[in-house]
């Protein structure tokens, strides 16, 4: 991370990462120049109604904002950026520069690869880069083996603790219709949609240490489907005793290392199969969020859902 100078800050993801990486630079005395290809600063973020916010604490601690910039290219001395709209370019001076960027996964070839039989081949393992790596040890106190649908074999997945495994079971456990209401997945009709988002289970707790808990005060707010106006559920309304129950639970785990000290390879692993079971619960998840937000079920389907499982995967 640059300390001191001037800093162009190039921001092409338009999610939060951009404007957090530009307040840790302002501190280390850095002259922070934030450039980016849209007309405002975290663009995706006006769909949470936070980008006025963020663009507004730019500014507050001294950013220069360069809007509808692109870099056309990267020197000894600086950028040329061009202008998105007219396509005039002008050299901005730098010391350094830093990149936030996004992409979408392109592992076709990977995910094709760990479909294959390996049995009594030589190596039955490649990284997603496509680097080959050891077999790895049976499972220990630190890692399971998970079935995985794609394949004959087993994956192995940390779980340092029984605590961690509780929190991703609590968080990622898939929402099913109950039992005496059992509906077609098949059916994608408007009516089919709406008794299937009834159907299912909807988690209304917080999440803190591994544990589905109540707020420490009790309280629960309404969350309210912006069409009718019903109340889908009553969540719990946390608090500032809430957040510091889950910073002192954080710490615990940061300070225990138990997942800092896995192996990167066992990390990819975990990292994956989240991103699958979001992909898994993928019809689940688009009859959750439209109500919930006042969004289309399309956006959900094409944009939202996909996108957080390559995030994740990513």
């Amino acid at each position: 991370m640059p300390t001191g100078g001037r800093v162009m800050l190039y921001d092409d993801a338009h999610f939060y990462m951009g404007s957090v990486i530009a307040e840790v630079l302002v501190p280390r005395d850095c002259t922070v120049e934030f450039v980016t290809c849209s007309a405002i600063v975290a663009d995706w973020t006006r769909n949470t109604l936070e980008q006025a916010t963020i663009q507004r604490r730019l500014l507050e601690i001294g950013l220069t904002l360069h809007l509808c910039k692109a870099p056309l290219s990267i020197g000894r001395v600086g950028a040329t950026l061009a202008c998105t709209n007219t396509g005039a370019d002008d050299v901005l001076p730098a010391d350094a520069v830093v990149m936030v960027t996004s992409r979408l996964p392109r592992d076709g070839l990977y995910l094709a690869v760990r479909t294959l039989n390996w049995q009594g081949a030589a190596s039955k393992a490649y990284s997603s880069t496509g680097v080959p790596w050891h077999p790895r040890p049976p499972p220990g106190p630190s890692t399971r083996a998970v079935a995985t649908p794609r394949s004959s074999t087993s994956r192995i997945v940390p779980t340092p603790n029984r605590s961690d495994e509780r929190s991703l079971n609590c968080c990622l456990t898939r929402a099913s219709p109950r039992p005496d209401t059992e509906v077609s997945m098949l059916d994608h009709s408007q009516d089919s949609r709406e008794a299937k988002a009834k159907a299912l289970r909807l988690r209304y707790r917080a999440v803190i240490g591994g544990r589905s808990v109540d707020a420490a005060s009790g309280d629960v707010f309404d969350s309210i489907n912006p069409a009718p106006g019903d109340v889908l559920v009553q969540v719990a309304a946390c608090d500032a005793p809430d957040v510091d129950r889950a910073v002192a639970a954080a710490r615990r785990v940061i300070a225990s290392g138990a997942w800092s000290r896995v192996v990167p390879s066992h990390r990819e692993e975990a990292l994956l199969h989240l991103a699958g079971l979001i992909r898994e619960s993928q019809e689940e998840l688009d009859l959750l969020d439209p109500p919930d937000m006042g969004k289309l079920m399309t956006h959900a389907a094409t944009i939202d859902v996909p996108g957080v499982a390559g995030i994740w995967q990513w």
